[in-house]
């Protein structure tokens, strides 16, 4: 891969102005809860493994943005 260091930097500034971390961890902490909700609560008996990467993932994201971003407060 070629590694364009100036289109780098200048996406990473853009990312950090326009991006909140909190309204992201917010959105992948709503979207486990909707998973978690649809493929295992109620009479679900036969969840494919599948399902279970859907609730993983986005809590997944949380931790990593927890972990990478300073100003981002998560309660542990």
């Amino acid at each position: 891969y070629y590694a364009d260091e100036k289109f780098y930097r200048e996406a990473k500034q853009l990312t950090t102005q326009s991006v909140s971390q909190k309204s992201l961890a917010a959105y992948c902490l709503n979207k486990a809860k909707k998973h978690y909700k649809d493929y295992f609560e109620g009479s679900h008996d036969d969840v494919h493994l599948k399902k279970y990467f859907y609730v993983i993932q986005p809590l997944l994201t949380i931790l990593w943005i927890r972990d990478r971003i300073d100003q981002l407060s998560i309660p542990g």
